[in-house]
């Protein structure tokens, strides 16, 4: 698994209130792969980082992640989160 991100996020100091931008850009690689029942993933990444106020600086991304399914009636089945929208029934009169 290979892949780039972007990220422009805006913030504040909390002390003097003033708005920030933050800019990065990075290049990760990492591993995917099934093993007992769940997938497992390793990323790394680096890559460079400024401020619109003229500072700038490296990043470095380390992730692991463990993705399980969810059974619902049998072993087999994983739970796809939807919106379920339940009408109220009508009383008898």
């Amino acid at each position: 698994v290979y892949g780039a991100e972007i990220g422009i996020d805006s913030t504040e100091y909390n002390i003097s209130q003033r708005d920030i931008h933050i800019g990065s850009g990075d290049v990760t690689a990492g591993v995917v792969t099934d093993f007992f029942y769940a997938t497992w993933g390793l990323r790394g990444g680096a890559g460079l980082t400024a401020t619109d106020d003229g500072q700038a600086g490296g990043v470095v991304l380390g992730e692991a992640s463990v993705e399980l399914p969810l059974p619902v009636c049998f072993p087999a089945m994983t739970l796809i989160p939807s919106i379920v929208v339940i009408e109220p029934a009508e009383l008898p009169r």
